[in-house]
């Protein structure tokens, strides 16, 4: 019965490190890729947020955020001394929907541009008074589109439901219709103004915007268009996100979802690999012809063959001695040196000698006869031939005739 106390595994441990030298380059190459598209979207991510392509996509996707003059009164103080915390500045929410309330922009306008002698914008300064004290001593202009101008017939993504009853009744009072007047339900007026401003949407922006204060636009500061310096523009004249810009923001979020799925891509099939490596050895077809002259089918039943005897195996484990075969370990089972294990990737790591063919055992190695010739394999390094020869002599009566032959007569 086999020694419990020998351990094979040394065995399987040896060709699965043999294993992964086979596969090694390929690992490598697949790792290696990962790890530059890796670094590659992680630039890329870092370059989108230092041009702010994630707070113009966070406001595109859920833009416009509501605001009543409370709410923008507190969104002013912010914007005015920048003091954003990392959270708000990375997600910060530049397309708002304010209401002002009715009337509450100056009827004259404090600056016009015009481009090929057509008007296309105008700024009209805000003087409700919670915003005038807000901002004091500068103030607040609103810069709405002209009538030739192209956005001013354009459909505004209002939230209509975020408004309040006294603004959606400014609404449709200035619709020309006196029907809210019976209306309970905020859903009744929300209903009304959508189908207005679906069929008419230029009829909307002439009649309402101005005299309700509803606006959708976005801050910025320029003293250039207004008379103070900081001074703030809420511009209403022109898209939040133009049709270069979101084809080129498009064109950035493709590279990099390609990116993110080729880095998967490299990194599961890398995990993959190591998975297979690990439970899956590939044997070299010598070893798979080894095993058929053993009658074994696998590398455990190869292990359990060479360890049945352990009064049969060299204290180094790369010597043993079967019923009919020498098996001789070219290389030490414990083996972890790179370039040793590579050199077996390409070939068996063991020799099988049939005990019969052996004529002779010295300090060079093994002697045997093969095809009328004979052959000789050389000891890994270290010799046994004295342990070899007695275990030989003790258990096989063919090499004790051999031997006894060859020196006494």
């Amino acid at each position: 019965m086999p020694d419990k106390t020998i351990k094979s595994s040394s065995i399987k441990q040896l060709f699965q490190r043999i294993n992964y030298q086979r596969h090694r380059h390929q690992l490598s190459n697949r790792y290696d890729s990962f790890k530059y598209l890796f670094m590659m979207l992680i630039t890329t991510i870092l370059i989108a947020i230092l041009l702010k392509c994630h707070t113009v996509v966070y406001n595109y996707l859920f833009g416009p955020f509501h605001m009543n003059i409370e709410q923008f009164q507190e969104y002013l103080k912010l914007y005015k001394t920048r003091n954003y915390s990392w959270t708000y500045s990375l997600f910060r929410e530049d397309l708002i929907q304010i209401e002002l309330g009715e009337n509450q922009l100056e009827n004259r306008n404090y600056r016009e541009q015009y481009y090929f002698n057509k008007l296309i914008s105008s700024y009209k300064m805000v003087k409700q008074i919670k915003i005038k004290s807000t901002l004091y001593p500068n103030n607040l202009y609103v810069r709405l589109p002209a009538k030739h101008n192209f956005y001013f017939n354009k459909k505004i993504p209002y939230k209509f439901h975020k408004f309040s009853i006294k603004t959606l009744r400014c609404i449709v009072k200035n619709l020309n219709s006196y029907e809210y007047q019976s209306w309970l339900e905020k859903s009744d007026y929300i209903k009304f103004i959508n189908e207005k401003y679906l069929n008419n949407s230029f009829e909307f922006n002439e009649l309402v915007i101005t005299k309700c204060g509803i606006y959708i636009g976005y801050l910025y500061s320029s003293s250039s268009y207004t008379y103070y310096a900081d001074d703030i523009v809420l511009n209403s004249s022109e898209p939040y996100l133009t049709e270069v810009l979101f084809y080129l923001i498009l064109f950035g979020c493709s590279i990099i979802l390609w990116l993110l799925l080729i880095s998967l891509f490299y990194l599961c099939s890398y995990l993959f690999t190591l998975q297979i490596i690990k439970f899956k050895i590939n044997l070299h077809h010598d070893v798979l012809e080894y095993f058929h002259l053993l009658s074994v089918d696998h590398l455990k039943s190869f292990e359990e063959l060479l360890f049945y005897h352990s009064s049969n195996i060299h204290e180094s484990q790369q010597l043993f001695i079967l019923d009919n075969y020498i098996v001789l370990f070219k290389l030490n089972t414990k083996e972890l040196n790179f370039y040793i294990l590579q050199r077996y990737v390409d070939q068996s790591p063991f020799c099988l000698i049939k005990i019969n063919s052996v004529t002779w055992i010295n300090t060079d190695g093994i002697y045997y006869k093969h095809n009328e010739s004979t052959r000789l394999i050389r000891w890994p390094g270290q010799s046994y031939h004295q342990w070899l020869h007695q275990k030989l002599i003790e258990t096989n009566l063919n090499y004790k005739q051999t031997y006894v032959n060859i020196h006494f007569f």
